[in-house]
């Protein structure tokens, strides 16, 4: 599993795209998860958005509830996490 440095996150992440039926028009939104090649923790949470993020009401809104979670297993980002 190849290990990318902690600024390759958001290239990484857009050639990771989930397509979810739970989202509106099946979109990719949601939570993308990496984790550390050192200390295997979670690294950081990505979040990626498609469409309006404002609700009808016009409050922040980000996808459905809950929002999917993609364990990006792949790659491991080559540092500690921000904890250890």
């Amino acid at each position: 599993m190849p290990d990318i440095a902690p600024g390759g996150i958001y290239t990484d992440v857009q050639s990771r795209l989930v397509n979810s039926a739970s989202n509106p028009n099946n979109c990719f939104c949601g939570w993308y998860v990496y984790y550390s090649s050192v200390c295997t923790h979670v690294y950081q949470e990505v979040p990626v958005h498609c469409g309006a993020r404002t609700t009808k009401s016009g409050k922040s809104g980000f996808c459905v509830t809950p929002t999917p979670k993609n364990n990006v297993g792949a790659v491991k980002i080559n540092v500690k996490c921000r904890t250890c």
